[in-house]
């Protein structure tokens, strides 16, 4: 019967000894742990550096991002100096300022050859338009347009911003129908947004006093607005047409509310 308990107080003692292993394990545990957190650690270090990299460091040397790519503002004809400096068709960078050759001018917006440049044609401010070329400093409009100054070259029958003549500008969702706005959410056909301050003002600039031909240009108190024009009358001293005191260039008689008037004009208010 010795041998049997001899076995089981060896098994035993190598049993305790297996549980002081244990016992050191958890220790181990914790370094094991440890590691790992410091290895997560770095490892997310190492993603915020890279994200660093791709936003603020991905242009060349010299380079600055812009909205549109990375430049060098020292010598980029379209980023000169700055991000929004654009030499203009002409002008060349040097050392982030724009210089213009001979013979270019500098405008807000770059250099610009003023003699055949369409966009700014004899002066910084006179674009040629749709439809319209520089010549020797001077807009020429092409077949069908009609030359309105410094807005450009328009087809008066269909240009919603020169509809009808230079100054009738179409409302938000009108259409120019042989020169003249139809629809949209602003005036009717044939009448303009004065706009007094007030919202929507809509004038028949043909026929009315205060604003004839254009906004708030007013006729004078003896002058009708007659085809967008200021025309001159004075009473008739009849009672009604035709009338002998109508004579000379104002030969027209006509009968108002107000009477007759001899006025100096083809037709009568």
């Amino acid at each position: 019967m010795a041998r049997p308990v001899l076995i089981a107080i060896f098994f035993s003692t190598l049993a305790a000894g297996c549980g002081g292993d244990d016992a050191a394990i958890p220790g181990g545990g914790d370094t094991d742990v440890d590691t790992d957190a410091d290895t997560d650690v770095d490892a997310d270090t190492d993603a915020d550096t890279d994200g660093d990299t791709d936003t603020s460091t991905d242009c060349g040397p010299g380079e600055v991002r812009c909205a549109d790519g990375c430049f060098d503002l020292s010598s980029d004809n379209r980023h000169c100096g700055a991000c929004d400096s654009d030499c203009g068709e002409a002008g060349v960078c040097n050392a982030g300022i724009c210089d213009c050759p001979d013979g270019a001018v500098l405008c807000g917006d770059g250099c610009y050859d003023l003699s055949s440049s369409n966009t700014h044609c004899g002066n910084c401010d006179t674009s040629c338009g749709k439809g319209g070329s520089c010549v020797a400093g001077a807009c020429e409009c092409g077949p069908g347009t009609v030359d309105c100054g410094a807005d450009g070259c328009f087809d008066l029958s269909s240009s919603t911003s020169h509809c009808g003549n230079c100054d009738t500008n179409c409302a938000d969702g009108a259409t120019c129908e042989a020169g003249i706005c139809i629809g949209g959410a602003g005036c009717g056909g044939g009448e303009t947004d004065c706009d007094f301050g007030d919202g929507l003002d809509c004038v028949d600039t043909s026929s009315d006093e205060d604003h004839c031909g254009d906004c708030f240009d007013n006729c004078g108190g003896d002058e009708f607005c007659i085809d967008g024009g200021c025309d001159q009358f004075y009473d008739g001293g009849c009672d009604a047409c035709p009338c002998g005191d109508c004579v000379g260039d104002f030969s027209r008689c006509c009968d108002t509310d107000g009477g007759v008037i001899c006025i100096d004009s083809d037709a009568c208010p």
